[in-house]
């Protein structure tokens, strides 16, 4: 497995996205090299998952075992218990380069090499 950070904003586990939550905890503790971060809103709220209950933003941040960034962050979102399991199939197989799940992924790069 590859060495990854996600963040999740707490906003949106909180509006009732802490079953997604959940799986993505159980998800990186099952990863030797994987960290999970809740954190406020980042983003402006409209832009946020907080508008689709039951469903959470998520960032994953690619880096090295000594946590520097190692790729472009990706902003999934909003993710809902039935793409959950996808995304943490995902997070464990490390292929940061693997198609998503159009709706829930916008291929939008948070910032190159945040």
């Amino acid at each position: 497995m590859k060495p990854y950070t996600v963040v999740v904003c707490g906003a949106c586990a909180s509006d009732g996205g802490s079953a997604a939550l959940d799986a993505l905890r159980a998800a990186v503790r099952r990863s030797r090299h994987g960290m999970l971060i809740t954190t406020g809103c980042p983003w402006e709220r409209h832009a946020c998952a907080g508008s689709a209950p039951g469903r959470v933003t998520v960032v994953v941040q690619p880096c090295d075992v000594d946590r520097r960034p190692d790729g472009p962050a990706r902003r999934l979102g909003p993710v809902g218990s039935g793409d959950v399991l996808a995304v943490c199939r995902w997070l464990e197989r490390g292929d940061w380069d693997a198609p998503l799940h159009v709706w829930w992924d916008a291929r939008r790069h948070v910032g190159s090499h945040n």
